[in-house]
């Protein structure tokens, strides 16, 4: 990806499923929404997703209004949309256990 013309962030959620063979259709009844929702998250989902690839460490996803903070399980989460979080874990430098999920 070029940094003078980075993909946007909803074409990298696209690639991800790509690679996984998931349809963003299939990917939303996986996570038992409506693909009318995942679309609304898509954008700041596909910035997230972006970011947490190139983190290498929580810290890195601590950026404004993501709301950052570590869970009682030792994961960590930040903010999406509403109720939605992602949350994740760290193998060293590696995010791992990737999730996203309505927290009520």
């Amino acid at each position: 990806m070029d940094m003078h013309d980075p993909a946007h962030p909803s074409e990298v959620l696209t690639g991800w499923l790509d690679d996984l063979g998931l349809s963003v259709t299939a990917f939303a009844k996986h996570l038992g929404v409506s693909r009318v929702m995942l679309s609304r998250h898509a954008s700041k989902l596909g910035k997230q997703l972006l970011r947490l690839d190139l983190a290498k460490s929580p810290v890195d996803m601590n950026a404004p209004g993501w709301n950052l903070h570590q869970l009682s399980t030792g994961h960590w989460s930040i903010w999406v949309n509403g109720n939605w979080r992602m949350t994740f874990d760290f193998d060293g430098e590696n995010a791992i256990l990737i999730d996203y999920q309505d927290y009520h």
